[in-house]
């Protein structure tokens, strides 16, 4: 007992998550399943390829028809802990990698479990109170169930610190202060998830008013210069992402795209029985929508400490906060079920700009874990009335727990998923009843074995409701060799791009591999994953695909894909051809969903075109476009559809021209070109990109926007030689500003002064 008295339970907030990720931690394992095969590690992978060969990961020529990878925020390529990726990419492959990415994802939520703790410390908060609020928050179900989205992952676990920082700043603002808040707040910014760091913004902005103190001027301004601090370390990353934004496919989201994984008021029920519609993880999901958009659970103790925290917690600012937090964030994730989410997508900004209210669960989910923690400081051996409750409660739990159990036990092959579920919530409140009939003494709490015995309990509840949710298979069935299936997609290709039409992806990836319902393997098992070649899983071994996963996509790539499979079978074909398809998939309706790959005749990369119909705006290309795809012939191979002011016909076709690469990186093409007459173009089947830039024998030339989707330069008769270069001014810009913040936040940090004022 002496020895467990010198070590805290606060140790299991480090210990917690390793344990949870156990099997993906395993030597030869790794994480997968869903975004960690299809997006993170392929990205990670391409990025890391880019570097060791001398290049800037900015572009990425092998997805789509080109597309920003830096500018996609979700890689986070700018986030310093994903630096340490590197080395494992450097020493163990795509394997060592993806593994890495497991390792990180530990780190994260230790990291989360931590902060909130921190903040319980600077309350006052005697043990086990800041270990059971860090236990509740890092291993929440918002937070596991969600741990795949790396982003995600990454930017929640700075949310308490963030608290932490802010609060000091608002009470008694100094220039340290000031530049830790910053620099917390820029890495999250960095993390890549815009949606969490803008729901992180507005609570610790209701948090901070709970805290100004006056005068309030001083306070606002030191808040202010934080988030400008930050936003300038973070502007190597936003900028960018703000410019892609404008293009991609989110610019003109609609309701229904909006109000996308709404939390399901059924769903309550999952606060003390999180199974209760079945898991993925037992492959007995039934519920509504993806179960981990709606995943809430933070443990049996923590929530119903977080009631007594109402009656009894302290600071009761941080009560209040909590309060309003919980209710509004309730209110917003419900989403589509209640018209105040609808009228705020009508009238007020950025409710339209992200999908699945759900997310704003993030809310509910910190103030509870803060509620929780609070109420265990206030926990108290119950007397007179509160005995008798606590007894008689103490007394439900266990007739809940055997009764449940008993049913679930008889119930045979067919066992109901709210039975197993309410028997583990009576089995749960049954070891809160237990603790609270023994609360010792307020001086022998935290280190003896009551403290242990409290975080102990809290662990094994969230790690039994978390077990599974985060599934890992062999790493070299998802990340090693190309499996001979794909090598033989990629030969029928012969150096165009592979494609799945978008129903045959959508087939493949959601009623085969990636089942909402269960996270069981397939029957061929996770290794047919990687021979599908599903995007962006081509990434891995550098083959071109026209397809794309990435939660940002250049809007009108997103109509091409889409419309074009509207298209009549000859019309569809051209269109594909012109994106570059050389190999086509095709999946069965129905199980077991083979993959059957066709060669089709891909149009060049590069091509001389000598004749120009010029159109206004982006629709009326897109119908010139599909009507010279119906036509055929020379209407669809001798004339480029560009935007821009008319301009007078040119000759007709010819066949005397040569388009040759010489040289290519991801970020700059060199062509050779031999036209037969003046006027006209060389259409490329690659994304136009703002920041693209082209030279026609060194001299600066105009890029158009051609047949809708891709671009194409004007080249006059004779030998010429064609550049195209993506240099876009954010990303020098944005870079500097980074720097500038870097500095800024050094010089802040070193200046000391006694004064305890921020100016």
């Amino acid at each position: 007992m002496s020895r467990l008295r010198r070590v805290s339970p606060r140790v299991l907030l480090w210990l917690a998550p390793f344990i949870l990720l156990a099997p993906a931690l395993r030597p030869g394992y790794a994480l997968f399943w869903g975004t960690p095969s299809l997006q993170f590690v392929p990205w990670h992978w391409w990025a890391w390829e880019a570097l060791r060969h001398g290049h800037l990961p900015l572009w990425n020529p092998l997805l789509g028809a080109g597309a920003p990878l830096a500018a996609n925020a979700q890689s986070a390529l700018f986030y310093p802990p994903n630096w340490l990726l590197a080395p494992f990419a450097a020493l163990g492959g795509r394997v060592g990698l993806a593994w890495a990415h497991g390792l990180l994802a530990a780190l994260h939520l230790a990291l989360a479990g931590w902060g909130m703790a921190r903040l319980l410390d600077d309350f006052d908060a005697p043990e086990p109170a800041p270990t059971v609020a860090g236990l509740a928050y890092a291993l929440s179900g918002y937070l596991v169930a969600r741990l795949g989205f790396f982003s995600i992952n990454a930017a929640a676990a700075w949310i308490p610190w963030l608290l932490w920082a802010a609060r000091r700043v608002a009470e008694a603002p100094t220039r340290r202060r000031v530049a830790g808040l910053a620099a917390l707040w820029g890495l999250q910014l960095l993390a890549g998830h815009a949606q969490t760091a803008w729901y992180t913004a507005l609570l610790l902005a209701v948090w901070s008013l709970f805290w100004l103190r006056k005068p309030l001027g001083r306070r606002l301004a030191a808040l202010a210069a934080a988030a400008f601090l930050a936003l300038l370390l973070a502007a190597a990353q936003w900028l960018p992402t703000a410019v892609y934004l404008l293009q991609s496919q989110r610019a003109g989201g609609a309701p229904a795209w909006a109000l996308d994984y709404s939390f399901w008021p059924w769903h309550f029920l999952t606060l003390l029985m999180p199974d209760a519609f079945g898991s993925p993880a037992h492959g007995n999901y039934w519920g509504y929508g993806a179960f981990w958009e709606d995943a809430v659970y933070l443990g049996v103790l923590p929530l119903l400490l977080a009631g007594l925290a109402l009656r009894r917690g302290k600071p009761r600012r941080a009560v209040a906060w909590g309060v309003l937090v919980v209710v509004v964030g309730f209110v917003l994730a419900l989403g589509k079920f209640t018209p105040i989410f609808m009228a705020l997508y009508r009238h007020v900004p950025t409710f339209a700009l992200f999908k699945a209210p759900a997310r704003w669960l993030i809310w509910p989910e910190t103030a509870l874990a803060l509620l929780g923690g609070l109420g265990v400081a206030a926990w108290r051996r119950p007397q007179g009335r509160a005995l008798y409750w606590t007894r008689l409660g103490t007394a439900g739990a266990f007739a809940v727990a055997l009764g449940a159990g008993l049913a679930w036990a008889l119930a045979g092959d067919v066992r109901p998923t709210m039975v197993r579920a309410a028997a583990l919530a009576g089995f749960w409140a049954l070891g809160v009843g237990a603790l609270a009939l023994t609360v010792p003494s307020r001086g022998g709490r935290g280190r003896g074995w009551w403290g242990w015995a409290v975080a102990l309990w809290v662990l094994a509840d969230l790690l039994v409701a978390g077990w599974g949710l985060n599934p890992a298979a062999r790493a070299r069935e998802v990340y090693g060799a190309v499996p001979p299936a794909a090598q033989h997609a990629e030969v029928l290709a012969a150096g165009a791009r592979v494609y799945l039409p978008p129903a045959d992806e959508e087939r493949l990836k959601f009623a085969h591999f990636f089942r909402f319902e269960d996270f069981s393997p397939p029957p061929e098992g996770w290794g047919g994953l990687r021979a599908a070649l599903l995007p962006n899983l081509s990434l891995l071994d550098g083959v071109p695909a026209a397809n794309n996963f990435d939660p940002l996509l250049p809007a009108r790539y997103v109509w091409y894909t889409a419309a074009s499979a509207a298209q009549p079978p000859e019309a569809r074909r051209r269109l594909w051809a012109r994106l570059g398809v050389g190999a086509v998939a095709h999946v069965d309706a129905g199980p077991p969903y083979g993959v059957h790959w066709e060669a089709v005749a891909a149009e060049p990369q590069a091509r001389w075109v000598p004749r120009a119909v010029w159109v206004s705006n982006a629709g009326e290309a897109w119908g010139e476009l599909a009507r010279r795809a119906r036509e055929g012939g020379a209407a669809w191979q001798c004339v480029v559809v560009l935007e821009g002011p008319p301009q007078p016909p040119e000759p007709a076709c010819s066949t005397a021209w040569s388009v040759r690469r010489l040289a290519a990186t991801p970020q700059r093409e060199m062509w050779e070109v031999q036209a037969p007459q003046d006027g006209g173009f060389v259409v490329f089947s690659e994304t136009w990109y703002p920041g693209w830039q082209a030279w026609v024998d060194g001299q600066r030339v105009q890029l158009y926007r051609a047949d809708y989707l891709f671009r194409a330069v004007a080249v006059p008769a004779g030998k010429h030689r064609v550049v195209l270069a993506y240099r876009p001014w954010w990303w020098p810009v944005g870079g500097a500003g980074s720097v500038l913040a870097v500095a800024g936040l050094v010089m802040l940090w070193l200046w000391r002064r006694r004064a305890a004022g921020f100016v």
